[in-house]
């Protein structure tokens, strides 16, 4: 227990500083039934026009800079997406484009293989020109690297030395290409 400031003696409830309070031990017909007051309503003040003329009202320059940002970047998303349409339909259009010309291409090739036949060509060159085919003796298989390489010159073609020597300098700068 506690002293107050008038050397009351008190009891604190519950380790707090509000006091308890100790109600005396009413009988259940003891406690008066409370009565309903009924409250009264408060009439609503209606304005006058003259109070509402006197109003102002002010849009700060932060929100007009925050609409006008919001604004550009709607119309920003706008624009880009509507790019990105046209984008999208030419890439499908030259899709379409491509497989059509691949398509031809193939019909092509095929066109063009079918009008090569090698043994009209070999007809045409035994009749009409005289050629046979060569002997077993007469094939020489010459076989090289991919880099290697060879020039063949004319017989009876007159070579210069200066000629030769700007062939050679050609050759070496082929050659650490």
């Amino acid at each position: 227990m506690t002293t107050g400031a008038a050397g009351y003696a008190r009891k604190l409830d519950y380790g707090t500083a509000a006091p308890a309070y100790d109600a005396p031990a009413l009988e259940p017909a003891a406690i008066p039934e409370a009565v309903p007051v009924p409250r009264e309503r408060a009439v609503p003040k209606t304005r006058t026009r003259a109070a509402a003329k006197n109003t102002t009202y002010s849009i700060s320059l932060f929100s007009i800079f925050g609409f006008v940002l919001v604004f550009a970047l709607a119309l920003f998303v706008v624009l880009a997406h509507v790019y990105h349409l046209g984008v999208t339909s030419e890439t499908v259009r030259l899709n379409a484009q491509l497989a059509q010309l691949q398509e031809q291409s193939r019909r092509i090739e095929v066109e063009f293989e079918r009008a090569i036949d090698l043994r009209e060509i070999e007809r045409i060159a035994r009749d009409e020109f005289g050629m046979s085919r060569p002997d077993y003796d007469q094939v020489i298989i010459f076989q090289s690297t991919p880099q290697d390489r060879a020039t063949v010159i004319e017989n009876g073609e007159d070579e210069s030395a200066l000629r030769g020597f700007g062939s050679f300098l050609m050759s070496l700068l082929e050659y650490f290409r």
